[in-house]
């Protein structure tokens, strides 16, 4: 399956997966950064 996608649309959705994996975490710290506080 891989194999299909170019190296270029890869990358993009690699980059973009960890995009979206850092904005996660870093919702994940502010909400318990926010729980501590509270």
């Amino acid at each position: 399956m891989l194999e299909t996608l170019s190296r270029k649309q890869l990358g993009k959705n690699l980059s973009d997966s960890f995009e979206i994996n850092r904005v996660d975490a870093v919702r994940r710290l502010d909400r318990r950064k926010s729980g501590w506080l509270a």
